[in-house]
C-alpha cells in the first residue's frame, strides 16, 4: 500500500526483501534538493579565505585597513575571534585554530578572511594581500625523529597519541609456531572527492546564529563553532543541508565558524563555497600509514598469536586521530581469537 507520505508501506512481518522508496530520491530527481551552496538570500556577502602557500611559515601581516579600504571589503583575522580559537572533533585534544594565529602548519590553512558584496569579491586579486611570510623547516610523510621539525610545543617527536592492545606472550607463542608469515604494508593519504566541496551560509536569527551548511556532524558543528565564537550552544543552529559526498571528511568543521564569524561582524548573510582546489588543499585526509605485522599458527591453522605495529599520519591537527589510533589496535587482528597479541 502507498502511505500519505508516498512510501510503500509493507505490513508487519512482510517487509523483509521488498523495495523501498528512498526518502531523499524524489528531490535528488527533480532537482529541488538544496546543497550548501543552495541556500540564503542571492544577495549574501561573499567570504574568501587568504590561505597560506607554504606548509609550515610563520607570518605577519601589514597594513590590513589601508588593503581593505582600498579593495573595498572587510578582512577578519583570528584576532576578530571572540572564543576559543581551537576546535577538534575530541574536545581534549582540539588544536586546530579557525584562523591561524602567527604560524600556518600545513599548505592551505586560513590566515584571514575577505568579506563583500559577490561581484567585489569573486574577483578579487589576493596576490597583493598584505601579509610577510617566513617558511620554516617542514615533513610531509616522515615527521617523526629528532631531525624533524616541531609542529606543537607539547607534542615532542610530533607524537598526537599512542594506542595499545595486550595480552598474553607473543614472543615466546611466535617462536613456538608451526607458521609465521610477516609483511610491511603502506597506504598513502587519501582525498574523499566528494563532488560537492565545502559550502554554506550563515546569519542572525535575533540573537541566534544560523548556519546552513553541508556537514555528517551538526552537533559536533554547534559545540565548536558555539566556543569559536564565544556563544551559548543554544545560541547557535546548525542545519544541515544535502552533502554531496562525505566520507568521513565532513565531520570535521569547514565553513561553519568563518560565515559565523562573518555574520556576526557584519550583520548580514554571509555564504562561502570552496573551489575544488581549496577543498583538496583545505580539507582532512583519509590516515596514510605504515604497518608491520606478524602472525603465527599452528600445524592445525589455528592462530596462535600476532604482533602488529602501524604508524599513521593524522596531518598537522588531531582531527579523528585519536579515534585511528584506539581503533587500529582492536582491530588490526581481525576476527581471529587470538590468544597472544601485541
Amino acid at each position: 500500500v502507498m502511505g500519505v507520505s508516498g512510501r510503500t508501506e509493507r505490513a508487519n512481518g512482510h517487509a523483509v526483501g521488498m523495495s523501498l522508496r528512498r526518502i531523499d530520491g524524489q528531490p535528488k530527481v527533480d532537482g529541488s534538493e538544496r546543497f550548501g551552496a543552495d541556500v540564503g538570500p542571492a544577495d549574501a556577502l561573499l567570504v574568501r579565505a587568504v590561505r597560506a602557500p607554504h606548509f609550515h611559515a610563520g607570518f605577519a601581516f601589514g597594513d590590513l585597513a589601508d588593503w581593505a579600504s582600498v579593495s573595498g571589503v572587510r578582512v577578519l583575522t583570528a584576532a576578530d575571534i571572540p572564543g576559543k580559537n581551537r576546535f577538534g572533533v575530541i574536545p581534549p585534544l582540539a588544536d586546530q585554530p579557525a584562523l591561524a594565529e602567527g604560524t600556518v602548519r600545513y599548505l592551505g590553512e586560513a590566515v584571514a578572511l575577505v568579506v563583500g558584496p559577490a561581484d567585489v569579491i569573486e574577483p578579487l586579486d589576493l596576490s597583493g594581500f598584505p601579509i610577510t611570510w617566513t617558511p620554516k623547516p617542514h615533513a610531509i610523510t616522515e615527521a617523526d625523529g629528532p631531525a624533524a621539525p616541531s609542529l606543537h610545543e607539547n607534542r615532542p617527536g610530533n607524537e598526537l597519541i599512542k594506542g595499545r592492545v595486550a595480552t598474553g606472550d607473543p614472543e615466546t607463542a611466535l617462536a613456538e609456531a608451526a607458521f609465521v608469515a610477516e609483511a610491511t604494508f603502506q597506504t598513502s593519504y587519501v582525498e574523499h572527492a566528494y563532488i560537492e566541496p565545502e559550502a554554506g551560509v550563515a546569519w542572525m536569527e535575533g540573537d541566534t546564529l544560523v548556519i546552513h551548511a553541508c556537514t555528517q556532524a551538526p552537533v559536533m558543528d554547534r559545540d565548536d563553532t558555539a566556543s569559536i565564537l564565544d556563544l551559548p550552544k543554544e545560541k547557535v543552529r546548525i542545519v544541515p543541508t544535502a552533502a554531496g559526498g562525505g566520507f568521513g571528511a565532513k565531520l570535521d568543521l569547514s565553513v561553519q565558524p568563518l560565515i559565523g564569524l562573518a555574520a556576526m561582524v557584519t550583520g548580514q548573510p554571509c555564504r562561502m563555497v570552496w573551489t575544488r582546489n581549496e577543498s583538496m588543499r583545505a580539507s582532512t585526509k583519509r590516515h596514510p600509514g605504515t604497518m608491520t605485522a606478524k602472525i603465527g599458527a599452528d600445524a592445525e591453522g589455528r592462530v596462535t598469536a600476532m604482533a602488529f605495529d602501524g604508524d599513521f599520519n593524522t596531518g598537522a591537527y588531531a582531527s579523528w586521530g585519536p579515534t585511528v589510533a584506539t581503533r587500529v589496535p582492536v582491530h588490526a587482528c581481525g576476527p581471529y581469537r587470538t590468544p597472544n597479541y601485541r
